[in-house]
């Protein structure tokens, strides 16, 4: 994925793997919720954040005001991305799907 090509308040996925050969994979949904969002970010290194789907979901992104206020039970995770690991991690559903399919081949 080109990080230029992320668009705020879509859903991306990377797929880890829980076995050296490759054949046990997990899809792992987030949300793009912008780049260098943090105060502690400095502004010529690019990150590009993502946010788990059910804090989103629930609280909204971490960006809004509606964050801070509903649902604080409802813990919330930012996944940080460098550049090249957006490219290189960072899928599309089309992308996981053609992903998992090369996998269940591996795994005839």
């Amino acid at each position: 994925m080109l990080p230029q090509d992320l668009k705020i308040g879509h859903a991306y996925y990377r797929v880890t793997y829980a076995d050296p050969q490759l054949t046990i994979p997990g899809v792992m949904p987030m949300i793009y919720v912008g780049s260098n969002i943090s105060a502690d970010d400095i502004p010529e290194v690019i990150v590009h954040y993502f946010q788990d789907t059910t804090s989103h979901s629930w609280r909204g992104p971490v960006t809004g005001a509606r964050h801070q206020t509903e649902h604080p039970e409802v813990e919330t995770a930012l996944f940080p991305h460098s550049e090249a690991q957006v490219q290189r991690d960072v899928m599309t559903l089309g992308d996981v799907i053609s992903t998992l399919t090369q996998v269940h081949a591996r795994g005839r």
